[in-house]
């Protein structure tokens, strides 16, 4: 069992255009590589892998930028053959990472305190509750100090990326061919029924909000209520769908939901416990060009832009210079010889005397 439907919101929608749009651009420069080039100097099993610009790329800078590529390469496995290849990609972001830093500074290229307040607020309001972001920086180690600088990071790659890119237009033609390539996968939503959901942590909390909802309590309200509890959730304006095809086996009770009923408590993947909202019933559609043109104009304006910064820093690091001092990191494994067959004395035949 799990929770994923279909959910066709704006933002959801936009978020698939950049996937569909930025798959073959998963190693650009912008946005990889937060907080690499420092090293982890209380490691003391840290060294220096390679040396560029006269600065040190120490084992824990490859580590932390391979670690933030691995979850971009669409489920590929990372073994002892092919380790080396994600160990290269990584010396190429920290290369990279180090020349971000010196044309940002060079730019000089700033953001405003405003900007990390307003990214910050729309990363918590990601989040079902204030709760599970708080659960979210104590499960990562992070502060929400942490979490600043890294936002504040990531927007000043993105006036780089705006700097560099300049003005990017967009014809109409360029929208409509996209959007007649993209619409069947990304722009329709399927025959289903619309609901929001609810996942507990305990079946206390998940009845107490049924029975407050039955009782005429508003979907938003009543979730704020029971955060504490709460491990996941969509709010009204994120209404997901779930498809036909889907409503089976333990979660074959939604047919028979009425539009605006609240189901029973059901049991969840990992002990926890969940409710279903029916909001009504939906029939196959296709988002109009003109629905969805500003989230692919601006789609297509990033990956304009993405383009421009790749083939900028691809010119000037074209002869790029890299003391590799752990070249075994980069290279594949040398599989093991097997050993050569002991050799059998050739037989005699003796004749009897």
């Amino acid at each position: 069992m799990s929770f994923k439907f279909h959910r066709p919101s704006k933002k959801t929608t936009k978020i698939l255009i950049v996937v569909v749009l930025f798959l073959f651009l998963l190693s650009c420069v912008i946005g990889f590589g937060l907080n690499i080039g420092k090293g982890v100097k209380s490691d003391p099993n840290d060294y220096v892998v390679a040396v560029y610009d006269n600065e040190n790329i120490m084992f824990s800078d490859l580590r932390k930028s391979a670690e933030k590529i691995i979850p971009n390469l669409g489920g590929v496995q990372i073994t002892e053959e092919n380790k080396y290849q994600l160990f290269q990609m990584a010396l190429q972001n920290c290369v990279m990472d180090r020349e971000i830093e010196k044309e940002i500074e060079a730019r000089d290229i700033s953001v405003r305190r405003i900007e990390v307040r307003e990214a910050l607020q729309k990363v918590k309001a990601s989040y079902p509750s204030e709760k599970a972001f708080d659960e979210f920086l104590e499960r990562s180690g992070k502060s929400e100090g942490d979490i600043k600088d890294e936002l504040k990071e990531q927007l000043l790659r993105q006036h780089l990326q705006e700097n560099i890119a300049g003005n990017i237009t967009v014809t109409d033609a360029e929208a409509e061919q996209f959007y007649n390539q993209a619409k069947a996968q990304y722009f329709t939503t399927p025959d289903g029924v619309q609901i929001l959901i609810a996942v507990f942590k305990d079946k206390a909390t998940a009845d107490a909000m049924k029975q407050d909802l039955t009782n005429g309590g508003a979907w938003d309200a009543t979730l704020a209520k029971y955060q504490a509890n709460l491990l996941t959730a969509n709010k009204e304006e994120q209404k997901s769908i779930m498809p036909l095809s889907d409503i089976k086996g333990d979660f074959a009770f939604v047919k028979d939901l009425k539009d605006n009923e609240v189901s029973a408590v059901r049991s969840g993947p990992n002990n926890s416990f969940f409710i279903i909202k029916k909001i009504t019933t939906v029939t196959k559609r296709t988002a109009p060009f003109a629905e969805v043109k500003v989230q692919i104009v601006n789609a297509i304006k990033n990956q304009k832009s993405m383009m421009a910064v790749n083939k900028y820093f691809g010119e000037k690091l074209k002869d790029v210079k890299v003391d590799i001092k752990d070249k075994k990191l980069f290279m594949p494994a040398q599989k093991a010889q097997p050993a050569p067959a002991a050799q059998k004395a050739p037989r005699t035949n003796k004749k009897a005397k």
